[in-house]
């Protein structure tokens, strides 16, 4: 009798040691992935590495069927995001975005996607998102393609890419709120 127990607690040390060697390793991959997808602010003014960007005469139309260009917007900073209703991550980030929506006053936002204008129009009656959705009707510019949704950039005021993100990022960040608050 003591020999099973014996075997079966030789067992259970075995199992109890590959489950924390594969947490352990479980763990530093997710502190190597968080080190990969880090906010690393740019420095916004002054920098000449910062060049001018294409995409001015960049065209969409807002639900009611007003078209914009994006210079329309320039001497504002702008937050703008490419995203889908079909897309789950976009469906995470959005919320997060509609928040920055209600406390940046000082950004204008452009939340545009591809699809049909009804189909955007009742995904955000749905969710009773406010901020301006756009409808795309030009082809995207080369600098602001993507290989993935949702991409965010953000514009300083003369219309030039200083900040990029790919997939989902957490928009309520402390890091990321500090960038944002950087931009007056």
């Amino acid at each position: 009798m003591k020999k099973n127990h014996l075997f079966f607690l030789a067992i259970f040390i075995i199992f109890l040691s590959f489950g924390l060697i594969l947490f352990y390793k479980s763990l530093k991959e997710i502190k190597e992935v968080e080190k990969e997808i880090a906010f690393k602010p740019p420095e916004v003014e002054g920098k000449k590495e910062v060049k001018p960007q294409e995409g001015s005469d960049f065209k969409f139309k807002n639900l009611e069927g007003k078209t914009f260009n994006l210079s329309d917007f320039k001497g504002k900073y702008v937050f703008m995001t490419f995203w889908a209703t079909w897309c789950r991550f976009c469906a995470m980030e959005l919320p997060e975005i509609q928040k920055l929506y209600e406390n940046y006053k000082n950004i204008e936002f452009i939340m545009l996607s591809p699809e049909e204008p009804e189909k955007v129009k009742s995904y955000i009656n749905l969710y009773k998102y406010k901020f301006p959705v756009y409808i795309q009707i030009s082809s995207t510019p080369s600098n602001f393609r993507t290989s993935g949704i949702p991409a965010n950039f953000i514009l300083d005021k003369e219309g030039r890419i200083i900040l990029k993100k790919e997939g989902y990022f957490n928009w309520l960040s402390a890091e990321a709120k500090s960038f944002l608050d950087s931009l007056k």
